[in-house]
């Protein structure tokens, strides 16, 4: 009799369910999802800070840099557009020099020659420096760049 006869076949074990995960994919899984809830929360944020800004800057561009208020109607815009931004409380109380140096925290520039005399019988603004140097403004406070001097602001009012 042959020995081999006796043998049954290998019974091979019922194969490995991927299901139910372990703790460290669960783990995995719900990182991920959080990751991608803030990821989509940022970037709709981001586009409604840039949504505001975008229109600031097509209204800059719509506005003459040859008239002679121009000064003032640039100086107006970015003061709405700092509003917009919900810092009107700071940006409001800011004019004349005061508002000159807090441009000058956004954007480096003469922004006493570039806003011009309001008073002057001829138009004395920058026109495209100002308009190029507004953009620039614009853009930095839809970054989140803006930094209100709260000390100035509070000084000047005491």
């Amino acid at each position: 009799m042959d020995p081999l006869q006796n043998l049954h076949d290998i019974t091979l074990p019922a194969p490995v369910s991927n299901w139910p995960l372990a703790w460290g994919w669960w783990l995995l899984l719900v990182t991920l999802v959080l990751l991608l809830i803030a990821a989509v929360l940022l970037w709709r944020r981001r586009q409604a800070r840039w949504a505001m800004a975008k229109l600031a800057l097509a209204e800059l561009a719509s506005l003459d840099s040859n008239h002679r208020d121009y000064g003032q109607q640039v100086s107006s815009l970015l003061k709405r557009t700092l509003n917009a931004y919900g810092l009107r409380q700071q940006s409001a109380a800011l004019h004349g020099s005061q508002w000159q140096q807090q441009l000058q925290q956004y954007h480096a520039a003469d922004w006493q020659t570039l806003l011009g005399d309001p008073y002057a019988p001829t138009p004395t603004h920058g026109g495209g420096a100002l308009q190029q140097a507004a953009t620039k403004v614009i853009a930095a406070i839809a970054r989140g760049k803006v930094t209100i001097n709260h000390a100035k602001t509070e000084a000047n009012h005491a």
